[in-house]
């Protein structure tokens, strides 16, 4: 199985536990990031992919517009024909219905949520932005905008478990 993974860099703020690649959210870097993203991949025009996964980071920051702009540009340069399973992970805040519905209707068929824990003091002991009932929320909410392949990150030994 041949899979595209595109890394979005982009968080809120940097969680106490995480050591992937992310810089501050800047709104001003947002569009030329997704720039850079397509002309990468034009070095691999003509790819065929069976998986997509759009991770991060922090990939719902992008926003709908942006979002619909970075997957029709991957589409105009690999064959996406294939793709049977298309992922975006989202935070609880940045989880709204414009990026959900757009994410589906794009085909992206799988979301997965960085829930992390569902106790207000290891979210904020880990550094998080969201409370846990804005993480229940944003998988209602996923579910309630069409998506039925879920996934929710769940971080175990976090200071306090």
């Amino acid at each position: 199985m041949i899979g595209l993974y595109i890394h979005c860099p982009f968080c809120v703020s940097k969680c106490h536990y995480c050591d992937f690649y992310s810089v501050v959210y800047r709104n001003d870097l947002m569009d030329a990031f997704v720039d850079a993203v397509i002309l990468e991949a034009q070095s691999y025009s003509g790819m065929r992919f069976e998986t997509i996964y759009i991770g991060g980071g922090t990939p719902s920051l992008l926003g709908g517009r942006r979002l619909e702009r970075l997957m029709r540009g991957l589409g105009q340069v690999f064959d996406l024909g294939a793709v049977t399973e298309g992922t975006i992970e989202v935070n609880p805040e940045s989880a709204s219905d414009e990026v959900l519905e757009t994410a589906l209707t794009l085909g992206l068929n799988r979301v997965s949520v960085g829930v992390q824990s569902l106790s207000d003091s290891e979210l904020r002991s880990a550094g998080r932005i969201h409370t846990a009932a804005q993480a229940v929320e944003a998988v209602v909410r996923a579910g309630r905008v069409g998506f039925r392949n879920l996934s929710a990150d769940v971080i175990v030994g976090l200071p306090g478990q």
